[in-house]
């Protein structure tokens, strides 16, 4: 398996092991990127991952946010006990990918090359409590989410949004994009988007001139009027999501290749 949460389901004692991990330590680490083999009566494995819940373990231990996750993609196998420690309700926040061990810490990446993960809008935070409900360039928050779902993002470009990570939570220095993100994702229009991890000392002025919000990035305002955008329909009541869920030219999840690739000067500022 591997800390992002992509599983081999046919290595059920792997699964189990990882398992086990998180409830011997009473959910507070998990033992994953299990890889190696069998010798004899024993098992060989390199490069582990332990991730923890105070992220202690460097900078492939994503912390909560990667225990919650890969424990949303976990099925017991045939080892794991009905005793053991589970979380009820975990979400997925980070697409599994086997290919390469994924790390949220950007602050230790290359300059060059700053860590991209995909995550569900859902799982990112607002900084600010209240927001404008257009861009600079004066297109609204709604006429940018039907251009995403009309597929028409090829005329605009759109650039990615950068979030910091702080206490294992993502937090959004974009925080119009990502309400237009939520609402596409409220309406069934995307899944995961691609963001930017960045490390939050970059930021600071930024950080503390936006961190507004009064429900820890649950849900943000919109100035002037009485509509708020949560994590779904049932804590959001801006108009036009029957408009973005029957824009043309289909119903279907747009692919985050479609839009993230547009990295231009879409700013919020």
């Amino acid at each position: 398996n591997s800390n992002s949460g992509a599983v081999d389901l046919t290595a059920t004692v792997a699964q189990a092991l990882s398992h086990f991990s998180y409830h011997a330590s009473d959910g507070n680490e998990l033992l994953c990127d299990l890889q190696g083999g069998r010798v004899d009566q024993s098992y060989v494995l390199s490069d582990v991952v332990i991730m923890s819940k105070s992220k202690k373990y460097g900078n492939t231990d994503l912390g909560v946010t990667g225990i919650e996750n890969w424990l949303s993609c976990h099925c017991c196998t045939q080892f794991c006990s009905p005793d053991w420690k589970t979380w009820s309700g975990a979400r997925r926040l980070i697409q599994p990918v086997f290919s390469s061990t994924t790390t949220l810490d950007a602050a230790t990446a290359p300059p060059t090359s700053n860590k991209l993960v995909r995550v569900r809008p859902s799982a990112i935070n607002f900084t600010q409590d209240t927001i404008k409900d257009r861009f600079q360039d004066g297109h609204t928050l709604l006429q940018t989410a039907l251009q995403i779902a009309r597929e028409e993002v090829s005329k605009r470009d759109i650039r990615m949004i950068n979030v910091v990570r702080l206490d294992g939570r993502l937090f959004a220095l974009d925080n119009r994009r990502l309400a237009v993100f939520r609402l596409l994702e409220i309406c069934g229009r995307v899944g995961t988007i691609k963001v930017e991890i960045v490390p939050i000392s970059t930021y600071v002025d930024e950080w503390n001139r936006k961190l507004t919000t009064s429900d820890g990035g649950e849900s943000i305002k919109i100035r002037g009027g009485r509509y708020l955008i949560g994590k779904s329909t049932y804590d959001t009541n801006f108009p036009g999501l029957q408009q973005i869920r029957d824009a043309y030219p289909n119903r279907d999840i747009l692919p985050d290749e479609r839009f993230s690739i547009f990295l231009g000067g879409f700013t919020d500022n």
